[in-house]
């Protein structure tokens, strides 16, 4: 049975989620459910970061694909986080790294989705 544990925090106006383990059919409600919290707050722009993510299936990519429609409605957008191979080919297979921004590093969504100061 796997596992999945899922926190979250704001940084600025963009909220990072953090989820640990595996995310498949049976641990992705757990996601989405976080994830819904979030933009019932307000969210609109959403890091998710990977690192931690020992596997993702078909269910989990569903859960990411429907945040990023939220996030999109809101205004916003979701981004994710990752260097794991399995995750990246996972990805690339489904076509899913034309329609994800993917960053190795948390700082740099944070970066990509802050705006630049005006001057």
């Amino acid at each position: 049975m796997s596992t999945l544990s899922v926190t979250s925090r704001a940084e600025g106006r963009v909220f990072v989620v953090v989820p640990v383990g595996d995310i498949d059919a049976g641990t992705a409600p757990l996601l989405r459910s976080s994830l819904l919290d979030l933009f019932a707050t307000g969210a609109a722009d959403v890091v998710v970061d990977l690192t931690e993510v020992d596997f993702l299936d078909s269910t989990g990519l569903g859960v990411l694909l429907g945040a990023k429609r939220r996030a999109k409605h809101a205004r916003g957008d979701l981004t994710l986080v990752t260097t794991r191979d399995s995750i990246l080919k996972t990805l690339r297979i489904t076509g899913l790294h034309t329609v994800f921004t993917v960053h190795a590093h948390v700082d740099d969504a944070l970066t990509s989705a802050r705006p630049a100061p005006v001057r």
